[in-house]
């Protein structure tokens, strides 16, 4: 396979989306209110809750731009939201307050494609170090840096634009602290 294929088949890797989970207290303790607050100050805000009690407790994700946790007690978090009104839900069935963040997602997806390009390179070079023997008068100098170019032609800017519409989530999963 020429490495263009291969850098097209790579830069999928990145639309699977970087995720970091952070474990917290149920209720979050106020550092960790403040944590999650730095966190989705410009991005969005995703939270995580069961609608009802029972055996079966489907799950909600409610989806809010530039909210913050307003307050959190043993009975309730208030999530507050420009020009919305407050979003009040019982404290014991929040599952989880993620925060999505597409400009980290970009960067993700650009650092994916740029380790996907150096690999190419990395292996260029070796197979180029082991020259074909019916090749007279091939060049072989610079084949990793070729190999290294072309793919990273195709992986930066599609695992940027894959990152910055998948985004990067930060989750905070309530009462899995220690």
């Amino acid at each position: 396979m020429r490495p263009k294929r291969w850098g097209l088949v790579a830069t999928l890797l990145p639309a699977l989306g970087c995720t970091t989970t952070t474990a917290v207290h149920r209720p979050p303790t106020p550092a960790e209110v403040a944590e999650i607050n730095r966190s989705a100050s410009t991005n969005r805000l995703e939270v995580m809750h069961e609608e009802a009690e029972g055996p079966v407790q489907p799950l909600t994700i409610r989806q809010l731009s530039e909210a913050r946790v307003a307050s959190v007690d043993l009975e309730r978090m208030t999530i507050v939201a420009p020009d919305k009104p407050p979003l009040v839900l019982p404290t014991d069935r929040v599952r989880s307050v993620s925060v999505v963040s597409h400009k980290r997602g970009m960067a993700d997806g650009a650092g994916a494609g740029i380790t996907i390009a150096i690999l190419a390179g990395v292996v260029g070079a070796v197979l180029s170090a082991h020259p074909d023997p019916e090749c007279i008068g091939c060049q072989h100098n610079n084949v990793g840096f070729g190999w290294a170019w072309s793919v990273g032609v195709y992986t930066v800017p599609i695992g940027t634009l894959l990152g910055a519409l998948a985004g990067h989530r930060d989750v905070f999963a309530l009462g899995q602290a220690p």
